[in-house]
């Protein structure tokens, strides 16, 4: 049996190591706290970069895209006022038949720049607008 006096050594020393005890789990926990929210952080920035490189890019891309259309529309203006300088300012008179085959050649053009290039430009114009075509976010 112990004594009054070893009894109370016993209390003292489980208190000197408990001080220690708790400092560092207190440090260790704070320690693994600490890198969980670095690496938290980390994250959230990488992201933000990401999405910032991902919205330079489509701002990039949907200019392209109406870049090629007003090219193609401008291509188009300039046809039809290469075929209207063949036709009569007020329509009184008649066209003459070398310049009917010349109209006809260049509305053959015009229709067909028109299926194959801007009608597709075109229908990309209200694609590149929407947010739901950036399909690599």
């Amino acid at each position: 049996m112990l004594g009054p006096n070893q009894e109370a050594r016993v209390g003292t020393m489980d208190s000197q190591i408990l001080t220690p005890i708790l400092t560092g789990s207190f440090t260790l926990v704070a320690g693994v706290l600490g890198a969980v929210l670095a690496g938290i952080f980390a994250r959230r920035g990488e992201r933000s970069r990401h999405q910032a490189e991902v919205d330079r890019q489509w701002v990039t891309d949907r200019r392209a895209v109406y870049a090629r259309y007003l090219a193609l529309a401008e291509v188009m203006h300039r046809e039809v006022d290469a075929i209207a300088v063949f036709l009569s300012y007020d329509g009184k008179k008649e066209v003459k038949q070398e310049d009917d085959d010349v109209i006809s050649e260049g509305l053959t053009d015009y229709f067909i720049t028109w299926d194959d290039e801007l009608s597709m430009a075109n229908s990309l114009c209200p694609w590149a607008a929407s947010k739901s075509a950036r399909w690599w976010t």
